[in-house]
């Protein structure tokens, strides 16, 4: 069974950013209809976004829409990725830290 939180202001905070980057519109109060869905990436802080109404199962990944480069306080490189499903909704906040080990940073404290 899948976990569904609410996101946090940080995840909130960089899905803006990617998608203003994108052009990707999104409304005041969209962070109200979406869960996050933490991934098995061994600790680097990927989520499902899982839309109102809407489960994994159903969704697949469309396109990649925006990306940003961060370094985390090791200095590795950290690429961010904005993807959204095959109904172009939101799908995934997909964060790959380079050397493939735990992202030690908080992603409040990240300056994008």
């Amino acid at each position: 069974m899948e976990q569904r939180r609410e996101l946090k202001s940080g995840e909130i905070d960089l899905i803006e950013y990617l998608a203003k980057k994108a052009e990707y519109p999104l409304n005041k109060f969209w962070h109200c209809y979406y869960k996050a869905s933490p991934m098995n990436d061994g600790g680097m802080g990927s989520i499902l976004l899982i839309p109102d109404g809407h489960s994994c199962k159903e969704r697949m990944f469309k396109a990649q829409i925006s990306e940003c480069t961060l370094k985390d306080t090791d200095g590795t490189d950290i690429i961010i990725s904005l993807n959204i499903d095959q109904d172009d909704y939101l799908f995934e906040l997909d964060i790959w830290k380079c050397d493939f080990t735990p992202v030690i940073s908080k992603i409040e404290d990240w300056i994008f």
